[in-house]
């Protein structure tokens, strides 16, 4: 039988060839080590913050967090994406235009609320969503409010067309179209 160095995350010292145990020893969970072939279980280290060790691999290396995520001192199996990032694949993206996510984690990033268009803010509801600015209205999650037609006008906030309302003076036409009135009315 061959030799192979312990894995990353485990360990192997002369006790246990004296108990007849010729398996490597794995570090405590949220534990790895610097190299293969350690000796000794002191050479274990708790994986630092923005880290993580993957629990169904032999190895139990210490693996860095990607791009817009987090995670604590130990942790096993993943990061959480950062405020105003959600799971995307293997990465951690942005959240889109209209949507935001508060906290840190794994879960989807929410949208705004209806008659409210995103801004360049991810973070929290109260920067990442504005009101539909007056003669405006609402269109869809995540989407800019979209201008009423022409010779109309709206409140700020508006959530759909119909919230748009002719000027004095016209009237409407076909579809949500403003015409002039007919002269004498």
């Amino acid at each position: 039988m061959a030799c192979t160095a312990c894995a990353l995350g485990s360990f192997r010292n002369t006790s246990h060839a004296l108990s007849g145990s010729a398996e490597c020893v794995a570090c405590a969970t949220g534990y790895s080590t610097q190299s293969t072939a350690t000796v000794h279980q002191s050479d274990c280290y708790l994986c630092p913050e923005d880290n993580y060790v993957l629990s169904t691999s032999n190895s139990k290396a210490c693996v860095p967090c990607g791009a817009n995520a987090q995670s604590s001192v130990g942790t096993v199996d993943g990061c959480l994406c950062d405020p105003g990032f959600e799971p995307n694949s293997t990465a951690c993206a942005a959240c889109a235009y209209g949507f935001y996510k508060q906290l840190a984690g794994n879960h989807s990033c929410s949208a705004c609320a209806a008659g409210k268009q995103g801004t360049a803010q991810r973070v929290d509801e109260a920067t990442a969503c504005e009101t539909c600015p007056a003669n405006t209205h609402w269109t869809v999650a995540g989407a800019s409010c979209s201008a009423c037609h022409a010779n109309s006008q709206t409140p700020p906030g508006s959530v759909v067309v119909a919230n748009c309302s002719c000027d004095a003076g016209y009237e409407h036409a076909a579809g949500p179209a403003c015409a002039a009135c007919v002269p004498g009315y």
